[in-house]
């Protein structure tokens, strides 16, 4: 999953499948599912990933998807750069962040 608010990201990420060989491409492509969340072609597309329930305050909304994330991949906890509190600390202050 990529959340891109600005773009270039998926121009980035889609780049480098077409760099590929074409049999890992053939591969890849089936896995990509592409959601314009932007709205431009006149429908809006639910995002329920920060949602309110009750009067949760900003920052337990934010850990709801950082919960899921240290279920589904225990070993994220046991990297210690690149692994969980890199992720708890981006995924903390950009979901605190998100407009509701």
């Amino acid at each position: 999953m990529i959340l891109d608010p600005h773009g270039p990201t998926i121009d980035n990420f889609l780049d480098k499948i077409l760099c590929l060989p074409q049999s890992y491409q053939e591969q890849l492509w089936p896995r990509v599912l592409y959601v314009d969340l932007s709205g431009s072609d006149g429908w809006v597309v639910p995002f329920p990933l920060y949602y309110r329930l009750g009067n949760e305050t900003l920052y337990e909304i934010s850990q709801r998807y950082l919960d899921i994330v240290r279920k589904a991949d225990p070993y994220l906890q046991t990297a210690s750069v690149e692994g969980f509190n890199a992720l708890w600390r981006i995924g903390t202050y950009t979901g605190w962040s998100w407009p509701l």
